[in-house]
């Protein structure tokens, strides 16, 4: 009988979960302060714990740039506005800050629990030495009048006034103020350089040069007889078989003058292939020809 009773006790206290009981800090939500953001969280690692724990700040300050920066924005024009907002959304989302505390870890359970801290000014202070760091290359390198540079830079801006705008939601300071003002600076510098610009293609390749005029127009620039920048060609032609097909390739030196100064040189070896002839492979080259003009306006 004291067996069966045992048993039966055993069996009662299995099958009845005992309460955990959780520390003030879990239950209790930390107010941010001036200097501070926090948050609690947990994972089944106290690594997921404290990734959770970040994402939640990166979460608040989303929504502070939201609220209360929103009206910031509209300096700019609309379309370039929408792109800041977006980027900077990303760039949150992608936020790596540079100083944070754990202030409570616990494991209750199957779970870590951790409460962090992340210094508002110490984060906001490292984003804008980084930001000054990119001004000050970015003013040598406009100096070579390549509008190529011009325009990489220019979406390089968008990350930067992102990036500031992520510090001035961290802690909004004068010298973030001050860093944003010379990113906009630079902004209407490259726009006011950019809008200047005219170009003449001078090459005996009509085919080329109707490329590119169609990809420059596309990008906003003026196309001219007696532009201020000039564009060159010199194509160097190979034509072969390679078993079943009919290869055309070129190999184009382009180089760009600005108030008759060099300011780029760059080579493309362009190829295009057809199973009928080398004329449809030539064809093929142009189309591959207009992607690779594309990414040396763009991308260089």
């Amino acid at each position: 009988m004291r067996v069966v009773m045992f048993v039966l006790v055993m069996l009662f206290y299995g099958c009845v979960s005992i309460p955990i009981s959780y520390p003030k800090w879990v239950t209790t939500i930390k107010p941010d302060t001036i200097r501070y953001y926090y948050a609690t969280a947990e994972g089944y690692t106290q690594k997921e714990a404290i990734e959770n724990a970040l994402d939640a700040i990166a979460s608040k300050i989303s929504v502070t740039i939201n609220s209360s920066y929103q009206s910031s924005l509209v300096v700019i024009n609309d379309k370039y506005t929408k792109t800041i907002q977006n980027t900077i959304l990303a760039n949150v989302k992608n936020i790596e800050f540079v100083d944070y505390k754990i202030l409570k870890s616990q494991k209750i359970g199957d779970k870590y629990f951790v409460l962090i801290s992340v210094d508002r000014i110490k984060n906001a202070q490292a984003i804008i030495d980084k930001i000054k760091l990119h001004i000050h290359n970015y003013q040598l390198a406009l100096q070579k009048k390549n509008f190529k540079i011009y325009l990489r830079i220019l979406k390089q801006l968008k990350t930067d006034l992102a990036q500031c705008f992520i510090a001035k939601s961290l802690y909004n300071s004068a010298d973030v103020n001050l860093t944003i003002a010379k990113l906009m600076d630079l902004q209407s510098q490259i726009h006011t350089f950019l809008n200047s610009l005219s170009f003449t293609i001078k090459s005996p390749y009509p085919q080329l040069n109707s490329i590119i005029k169609e990809v420059l127009t596309k990008q906003g620039f003026n196309i001219s007889n007696h532009g201020n920048t000039i564009i060159t060609l010199q194509a160097r032609i190979k034509k072969y078989k390679l078993i079943d097909y009919y290869i055309y390739q070129e190999d184009i030196d382009i180089k760009m003058y600005y108030k008759h100064k060099l300011i780029s040189l760059d080579t493309l070896s362009v190829a295009g292939k057809s199973v009928i002839n080398y004329q449809q492979a030539k064809e093929n080259m142009l189309i591959n020809f207009r992607d690779k003009f594309y990414d040396i306006i763009t991308k260089n």
